[in-house]
């Protein structure tokens, strides 16, 4: 019989599921939506860092008396490591009973939530807005500019609270967490809820107006400004570059 030290698995609908399962059989814990994860030098212990307080702090919790320790992580919430031969693992196949392949429930069909668009989770480029905003029918700006770009719309989760977009394109621990080519985020402080969830893009725009904004310390081009005028600007010069 095997005795893992440590099981993970991706905090996907079917890591959620499984992953609680296997710890009540194990008589183990489970830390689920981990963000980060370490071992703790001369222990052993698996270091297992998730939001909590709804995303407003971010704990670091270990399973110290009890083995395996188990942890879901979530996905794109850290960057893969370059392949190295200096790291050397053994993928091993595990046969798999053929009467588990009887699953006792029937999958009749699958539909995606009507005028959503496509996912924020799969983009290359996010657009994203928050309370900087002001009001709902500022929101339209990250809307067009979004459609300008091809990209898709994000949202802060003070965006989503006051109505201005839906929880689907909310962007944060509390929402997705996202690796986008591009991710442009206007009028929003950057709580560490919403860092978290975009700390593994290819490229962070932030256009803000304060100065001491927190995810201006993340980003990779910040525009100090007004929203108001920089949005439609932005908009501007991109439909000149396609006219040209």
């Amino acid at each position: 019989a095997k005795e893992p030290q440590i099981i993970i698995a991706a905090a996907t609908t079917s890591g959620r599921t499984l992953m609680p399962y296997v710890a009540v059989k194990a008589h183990a814990g489970l830390t689920a939506d981990c963000t980060e994860l370490a071992i703790e030098e001369g222990t052993g212990n698996l270091l297992q860092t998730r939001p909590a307080i709804g995303g407003n702090i971010m704990a670091t919790i270990k399973t110290p008396n009890h083995r395996p320790q188990m942890a879901t992580v979530r996905p794109r919430s850290t960057k893969p490591l370059e392949a190295s031969s200096d790291r050397p693992f053994l993928v091993e196949k595990v046969p798999v009973d053929s009467k588990m392949d009887k699953p006792s429930v029937e999958v009749l069909g699958l539909r995606g939530l009507e005028g959503q668009g496509g996912s924020i989770e799969e983009a290359d480029i996010v657009i994203s807005g928050g309370k900087g905003l002001k009001k709902r029918d500022n929101f339209v700006l990250i809307e067009r500019l979004a459609k300008a770009f091809g990209a898709e719309v994000g949202a802060s989760r003070d965006a989503v609270d006051r109505g201005w977009a839906s929880y689907p394109h909310q962007v944060g621990l509390s929402g997705k967490t996202i690796s986008p080519r591009l991710y442009l985020a206007a009028g929003i402080s950057g709580a560490i809820q919403h860092l978290a969830g975009i700390k593994t893009a290819k490229c962070i725009v932030a256009i803000n107006s304060d100065e001491q904004a927190n995810i201006l310390g993340l980003a990779d081009f910040a525009i100090i400004g007004d929203l108001f005028q920089v949005l439609p600007e932005i908009e501007k010069r991109l439909e000149q570059r396609r006219k040209a």
